[in-house]
């Protein structure tokens, strides 16, 4: 388990904390007058009583931000996948003429516009300009010491759509990586359970069209149906 899954996964833990809480504390409620000893008298009464009485509050707004923090998440967690996958495309490679043709040109000009943005940096960038351009001096055809700017390959996800994630991937040589994911049994079940039509044990491939037509989603509606 990598270390963006992990945060992925305990972001979402604590969302749906949150989520649970609001869930009981609407249900509850109506109810309190119920089960509050009005004779206590104190503090806490009075908290009960405005808490009773907050009647215009919906839930919905508080779940809609929720969602808004889920989103945040996803896209955050894509990021530094982006960014890993980078690292260990360096990684492979003995020297930077090594890496492909490809990468090393959408390298130098991605770097590029991260070092073009540092009047305007989007709210998820941290720009060090002193860095990059040392990265980038770094990467010539056979030094053995290269060091590629990895966040400018994960700046081009600045959403969660299918689109920003494969523009990413394919900055790194990485495609037909749907196949992959529409391979995944776990994943396979999960489409069964939410699309009946849906068959399990189908070809890769033929999970392809479906596993992009769900992500393509509005990204609320993917969350919430998932």
């Amino acid at each position: 388990m990598t270390a963006a899954y992990r945060e992925l996964i305990a972001r979402l833990d604590e969302l749906e904390a949150s989520a649970s809480f609001t869930a009981v504390s609407v249900t509850l409620r109506p109810h309190l007058g119920d089960v509050l000893n009005w004779g206590a008298g104190g503090d806490a009464i009075g908290l009960a009583q405005q808490f009773m009485r907050a009647t215009a509050s919906r839930p919905e707004s508080i779940y809609g931000a929720l969602l808004v923090r889920a989103v945040a998440g996803f896209e955050r967690f894509a990021r530094l996948l982006v960014d890993d996958a980078a690292k260990r495309t360096a990684a492979r490679c003995k020297k930077y003429s090594d890496i492909k043709e490809h990468v090393r040109n959408r390298h130098t000009v991605l770097t590029g516009r991260l070092l073009g943005s540092i009047e305007e940096p989007r709210d998820y960038q941290t720009v060090d300009v002193r860095q990059l351009a040392q990265n980038l001096a770094s990467c010539l055809s056979e030094s053995p010491s290269f060091r590629i700017n990895t966040s400018a390959f994960a700046s081009v996800v600045f959403n969660g759509s299918p689109r920003a994630i494969e523009k990413a991937l394919t900055n790194l040589d990485i495609d037909n990586w749907w196949d992959a994911i529409g391979g995944t049994s776990k994943l396979q079940k999960l489409w069964a359970r939410r699309v009946p039509a849906i068959q399990v044990g189908r070809p890769a491939s033929a999970w392809t069209k479906s596993a992009r037509a769900a992500i393509r989603l509005p990204m609320p509606v993917m969350t919430i149906s998932l």
